[in-house]
């Protein structure tokens, strides 16, 4: 039997989340008086149960090239109707003038900063 500091450092839980999960009767206890113990058993039992099932590579996976090429025309149709031309650059790929660390530096000279 495990103290219940013992069971949350095995499961690498809190004490309060491990008295929480006694409580909802999510993991089983054993009470004697006021102390609380936990079989091994009972724990890993637990950990096995919280697993998630293993997936295939192929499970679930959608082919991205796909359906952000079919979401990009679906847009480019959209803002097109609008009368809007698509722009085909970042904006954050784009160097902007007069960012550079000089022409700062001589801006806050001019404003004598």
């Amino acid at each position: 039997m495990l103290t219940a500091t013992e069971a949350a450092a095995l499961l690498s839980i809190s004490k309060r989340t491990l008295y929480t999960l006694a409580a909802e009767k999510k993991i089983a206890c054993y009470r004697f008086g006021s102390a609380v113990r936990f079989d091994p058993q009972d724990l890993d039992a637990y950990k096995a149960q919280c697993r998630s099932p293993a997936t295939t590579p192929d499970a679930g996976s959608i082919s991205l090239t796909v359906s952000s090429t079919a979401s990009e025309s679906a847009l480019t149709s959209y803002f097109q109707r609008a009368g809007r031309a698509s722009r085909r650059s970042h904006s954050t790929s784009a160097k902007r003038r007069g960012s550079s660390a000089r022409q700062l530096v001589a801006c806050l000279k001019a404003h004598n900063v």
